[in-house]
């Protein structure tokens, strides 16, 4: 566990029992987001370009929702059932691919 980590699990606490299962859940989703970020990063610094369905199954987990959505889950103490069932993971992948398909048409409009 890195500063950072730690950092946010000692604040965290102050909020929600050290065994929530949304402390869990934040963190897994943060390691998959800076993997997804340096992988994006890492493309662009060796040229790679993607097709439209290869950049959003990146982008999805680097738009940063995935973390965002964990942290809304903070003092609802959902059971785990709840959070992993298959309506609610189908909810975050689907808001997940509206915010970043958003994010890249904001962007692309953007005058540069």
């Amino acid at each position: 566990m890195n500063y950072h980590d730690h950092s946010f699990c000692i604040r965290a606490c102050g909020y929600v029992s050290p065994f929530a299962h949304c402390i869990e859940h934040f963190i897994e989703e943060w390691d998959i987001y800076t993997a997804a970020v340096v992988r994006e990063a890492d493309d662009r610094t060796k040229g790679i370009y993607r097709t439209f369905e290869e950049y959003l199954a990146i982008r999805r987990y680097s738009s940063g929702c995935l973390p965002s959505f964990a942290l809304c889950e903070f003092g609802l103490d959902l059971p785990e059932e709840a959070y992993h069932h298959p309506i609610m993971d189908e909810l975050r992948e689907q808001a997940t691919d509206l915010i970043a398909i958003g994010n890249v048409s904001d962007s692309e409009s953007r005058p540069k």
